[in-house]
């Protein structure tokens, strides 16, 4: 029992002379931290005076929607005999979504088109009826001066010329007549084809299947365009002077990883009496992955920033900015001393400021601690360790 407890013993001292020496350790690197550093030095971060652009922005949620939405419809009468798309499909400018029955269809066009050749004759005919009446009549009129033939031979040749006339206007009718028609068999035929109007994704098939009828002015499918999108953003009236065609947005949609910057297209003239807002439009094209599928649809909701105000010129971030007796001052740091200054700013966001007057390119200063380095008459300034320049 007794070696037992000796053993206990020794393990317990081994431990607590393990626990002052790692103690130990970290006093003596702590105490030679602080001997490293300047006595009394504040700890700050710093940021580099750069040219840059800044905005002041106002978030809005927005919804996505295509610019562009197409319902077909079938132009004639026929059952379905092949359907050439299934819904969610993207389609092209004149791809064919359905064939219709073309049996009666084909049949009145090439009836028309024998009906266009009989007036084509027909009319071949007349012509040649008129250029003999025609030539009978002038020599008819020839013969009658010379006194060679009476007035009733005249007239007969006369009303002969009138009947082959009147005949060639008739064929020339016809084949107008015909013409048409065979244009209206060929339009009859060409609608038992169904294309779509436009590119973009079919949406909508109303459930349709090979052997359904189609009917004229029933919609077959809905053509979406999801290449070519728009935010709807609904601005309030206090935001309208700010915002015209051009104003720059940024887009952020739900579930896209990125951001998409774009430009004001349309500012509705008129508000809402209901809601005191005025609907914005901005115009953009769906970005698209390596495969081409959009990464962003109709319908998603996304998060805009509108661009209120945008301002280029020295850049810092907006805590580097302190207000101290009416004015604006900055700490300027440089070999470990930072010194605060008065500036002019022009524009002042949450998160950086526009410097018109009071600092250069390449300066750093303070943008974190800058309100613990107090303003210092003698220019002698205050000692500082940064801890995290950028």
């Amino acid at each position: 029992m007794s070696r037992y407890v000796i053993g206990v013993v020794v393990i317990l001292a081994a431990l607590l002379a393990a626990a002052w020496l790692v103690s130990f350790a970290a006093r003596q690197a702590r105490e030679g931290f602080e001997a490293s550093e300047p006595s009394g030095a504040i700890h700050v971060e710093t940021a580099a005076v750069e040219h840059g652009v800044v905005e002041e922005t106002a978030a809005f949620t927005a919804t996505i929607r295509s610019t562009a939405s197409v319902t077909v419809i079938s132009k004639t009468q026929g059952r379905i005999v092949e359907k050439l798309f299934r819904r969610g499909d993207e389609t092209t400018e004149g791809a064919v979504l359905y064939e219709i029955e073309k049996e009666t269809a084909l049949a009145a066009k090439n009836q028309a088109e024998a009906g266009q050749a009989a007036a084509r004759a027909g009319l071949l005919q007349a012509q040649a009826g008129f250029s003999n009446a025609q030539r009978e009549f002038e020599r008819a009129k020839a013969l009658f001066r010379e006194g060679s033939i009476t007035s009733q031979m005249l007239e007969k040749a006369e009303a002969g010329y009138q009947t082959a006339a009147g005949a060639l206007a008739g064929a020339e009718a016809g084949l107008k007549s015909a013409t048409a028609a065979l244009a209206l068999a060929a339009i009859a035929f060409n609608d038992t084809t169904i294309r779509s109007p436009m590119a973009g994704s079919v949406v909508q098939d109303f459930d349709l299947v090979i052997g359904d009828m189609a009917a004229p002015g029933a919609p077959v499918a809905t053509i979406l365009d999801t290449n070519r999108l728009k935010a709807l953003i609904q601005l309030p009236e206090r935001y309208l002077a700010l915002v015209r065609k051009g104003t720059v947005v940024h887009i952020y949609p739900e579930g896209y990883p990125g951001v998409i910057h774009e430009k004001v297209a349309v500012v509705n003239p008129s508000v809402s009496e209901l809601t005191r807002s005025a609907e914005v439009v901005v115009e953009l094209e769906a970005p698209r992955d390596a495969d081409g599928r959009p990464l962003v649809l109709p319908g998603q909701s996304c998060r805009v920033e509108v661009a209120l105000s945008r301002q280029e010129g020295l850049k810092i971030p907006a805590s580097a900015v302190v207000q101290r007796g009416g004015m604006y001052t900055v700490a300027v740091e440089s070999g470990g001393v930072a010194r605060v200054v008065p500036v002019r700013v022009s524009l002042i966001t949450s998160a950086e400021a526009i410097v018109i007057e009071g600092l250069e390119a390449g300066q750093r200063v303070v943008s974190s601690g800058a309100r613990l380095i107090k303003l210092d008459e003698t220019g002698a300034g205050v000692k500082v360790t940064v801890i995290n320049g950028r």
